[in-house]
């Protein structure tokens, strides 16, 4: 088999005309390799760096497959071409990969982060909420652009308004408060609120709150009152005449106990608040 040392030059269009050469000349696909000019010694080959033994030359050999193919003429024509475009006649020998270098005292951001789209504005989460919100989400929420349907400063303080807004959507509906006192807390059900004689929503259905501090209560599994919406009330869980998070038909008071559905402690201190935003926010 014979061997040649040949000198290599930068072609930045090398892969590109290898390509196009084969394709007109004997109707084959691409070439499998993915050749890019790089450093001397160093080049890209199948997405993966590799150093050649020989600073500013590549030891090759014929391929013998290419050789019975092309022909005697074809392999004199591009034999003294002293160019790493005549790639595909030959075979690199004696690779060696290159591993990364790592710097340990680099911070690499956790590939947990995700962004979430925001269709609307919200007066109420932070950036940091809604990431610790979203973590939280049920899986067919999850990857949807997140809709603001109703929110207190622009479709006013009414309970009624909150369900009209939400009536044509089928997704779940994150609902969240904040008091005079800043404090940020709400509950997620897993089907839209609309008013209803029994309760509805699944396990995927939970409390939280944001401010001062991020908790979620997940189903206790006691009971499966997940949310109840009357014409005069909405409530997140219940159990001996308790609710884990109860709003009036006003939008303007709450309160929020303990209750069995979500084992919840209450999501402000006093149980009692008075509102001073709420939102309700769709998926899909």
């Amino acid at each position: 088999m014979k061997k040649r040392m040949m000198k290599s030059n930068n072609c930045g269009n090398c892969q590109t005309n290898i390509q196009n050469w084969r394709k007109n000349r004997f109707n084959l696909s691409p070439i499998s390799y993915d050749l890019d000019p790089a450093p001397p010694s160093v080049y890209t080959v199948c997405s993966a760096k590799f150093a050649i033994e020989a600073k500013n030359y590549i030891r090759v050999r014929w391929n013998p497959s290419f050789e019975r193919m092309e022909g005697k003429e074809t392999q004199k024509k591009y034999h003294h071409k002293k160019t790493i475009s005549c790639f595909p006649f030959f075979t690199i020998l004696k690779q060696k990969k290159i591993e990364p270098e790592v710097n340990i005292n680099e911070r690499v951001p956790p590939l947990d982060i995700v962004l979430h789209e925001l269709i609307g504005e919200s007066v109420i989460m932070r950036p940091k909420d809604i990431q610790l919100i979203g973590q939280e989400l049920p899986p067919r929420a999850i990857g949807f652009p997140w809709t603001l349907c109703f929110c207190t400063s622009r479709d006013g303080y009414s309970l009624h308004n909150l369900y009209r807004k939400l009536k044509k959507t089928d997704s779940p509906v994150l609902l969240i408060v904040e008091d005079l006192h800043g404090r940020v807390f709400g509950g997620l059900s897993s089907s839209t609120i609309k008013i209803s004689e029994q309760f509805f929503g699944t396990s995927e259905c939970f409390l939280f709150t944001c401010h001062p501090e991020f908790k979620v209560y997940k189903w206790h599994g006691d009971n499966f009152y997940f949310v109840e919406a009357h014409e005069d009330s909405l409530a997140f869980g219940s159990g001996f005449g308790r609710s884990g998070l109860w709003v009036d038909s006003d939008l303007n008071k709450g309160r929020t106990d303990c209750c069995l559905t979500y084992g919840n402690q209450p999501l402000v201190p006093e149980s009692d608040f008075i509102i001073k935003n709420l939102e309700c926010w769709t998926f899909g």
